[in-house]
């Protein structure tokens, strides 16, 4: 240690870079623990906070960093309101606990592009890629031997489902560039993996918006290569995937299930159905709304939606009250959660948050690298779209992982951009 001290600063900024980055790919390579992400990003932000007391030289931040740190800071302040609205400290911290930690996740942002911290990808992308492969053949195991439909192995459903569609994305992105051979196999196998899991997982949210996010990866690459060179690069991981999915029933019936669910329970639906999946989510938009019409500015905090519970219940349009306490405000939808908790300053929060990462990363695509923006984009794509469904960014899990995959792709832009 005290012999680190007297190194060149640029060897210990390189050594540091291999550090923080190792400390990274820790979410991306241990994905199937649900705990990993917390481990990895309390390292970065350990390993950030010893490197000050290396007096690293500092740099400015530019506008773009800026308005990601304001947009991070602007959603985590909309739901400090509701804690202090009927004293809603008392037992509503956890509820409102994933959008304070963009305060964290901010900083920790702040930290890497002040001191100009460079993510490796030749140590990023390959851990990514073999962590990914061998969860996946795990996850394929459990499958097939026991019987396990909805793959998720030690996390949760949706988190699972997430880190398949954005290390697919990341793959697909990656084959449709000049890469050396190695990434190029690694990323080859990765994506026919990853997107078979996806589909045996049985996410419909999360697989929808990977499709949207595979569409759009493909428009941005046709705009620089021909289709017959795209084809070439993705269409095979693509096909195996599909075929292996089609083929191997253990992989489809959880999935064939939800779609006759689907098609039973919208055959005759009127919106009280509330027992069926559509129905529950329907029931919930509608007293995610009737919240917001009682609280339209701040939102409701868990107490006073308890305290509520009947007028809430009387304000919504199909009068179905929520049976469980928990549950109210949990919206399953990205727009409608962000007004029952947090009303239209919290509205506003998600919609800037949207904004400004959409208009940092949609800027570069005129560049020569483009493709980190193609990545960034592809991402967002992938959570506005589940968004309609799901709340991610109200979640201790696909919350971080969509800041840190934020801070990836614009760390790796700023690096070849300063290459060219």
């Amino acid at each position: 240690m005290l012999a680190s001290l007297f190194l060149p600063s640029s060897i210990k900024h390189n050594i540091f870079n291999i550090i923080f980055t190792l400390a990274l790919v820790i979410m991306f390579v241990f994905f199937s623990i649900r705990t990993s992400m917390h481990i990895s990003y309390i390292l970065m932000l350990i390993s950030l906070i010893i490197y000050t007391f290396f007096r690293p030289k500092k740099y400015r931040l530019n506008t773009d960093i800026k308005l990601l740190l304001l947009s991070f800071a602007i959603y985590a302040l909309a739901s400090l309101p509701p804690l202090f609205l009927n004293h809603g400290w008392e037992g509503s911290l956890r509820f409102q606990e994933a959008f304070l930690k963009f305060f964290l996740y901010g900083f920790i942002l702040f930290l890497v592009f002040k001191f100009n911290i460079n993510i490796v990808s030749n140590i990023l992308f390959p851990c990514i890629f073999i962590g990914s492969i061998i969860t996946c053949l795990c996850a394929i195991y459990m499958n097939i031997a026991y019987h396990e439909t909805r793959i998720n192995l030690a996390n949760g459903v949706f988190q699972f489902a997430y880190f398949l569609a954005i290390i697919s994305i990341i793959a697909l992105n990656l084959l449709l560039s000049p890469i050396t051979k190695i990434i190029k196999n690694l990323a080859f196998i990765a994506l026919s993996l990853c997107f078979l899991c996806l589909l045996i997982n049985a996410s419909r949210g999360i697989i929808l918006g990977f499709i949207a996010a595979l569409i759009f990866s493909i428009l941005i690459h046709l705009a620089h290569h021909n289709l017959k060179y795209i084809l070439k690069k993705i269409f095979t991981p693509i096909l195996i995937s599909i075929t292996l999915f089609a083929l191997i029933p253990s992989f489809h019936s959880f999935l064939n299930i939800k779609t006759k669910q689907i098609e039973s329970e919208t055959s005759n639906f009127d919106g009280t159905q509330q027992e069926t999946s559509i129905g529950y989510r329907f029931k919930i938009w509608d007293n995610g709304i009737a919240m917001w019409k009682l609280s339209p500015i701040f939102g409701m905090n868990p107490k006073t939606r308890i305290e509520k519970k009947e007028e809430i219940t009387a304000t919504s349009q199909f009068k179905i009250p929520i049976n469980n306490d928990e549950h109210i405000g949990e919206s399953h939808n990205e727009s409608i959660n962000a007004l029952a908790k947090n009303g239209l300053v919290g509205l506003f929060a998600l919609w800037f948050l949207y904004f400004i990462c959409t208009y940092i990363f949609i800027t570069k695509l005129r560049e020569n690298n483009y493709l980190w923006s193609s990545m960034g984009l592809s991402v967002l794509i992938l959570y506005i779209t589940d968004g309609c469904f799901n709340t991610p960014l109200d979640s201790k899990i696909e919350a971080p992982l969509f800041c840190f995959c934020l801070m990836i792709f614009y760390n790796l832009f700023l690096q070849t951009k300063n290459r060219l």
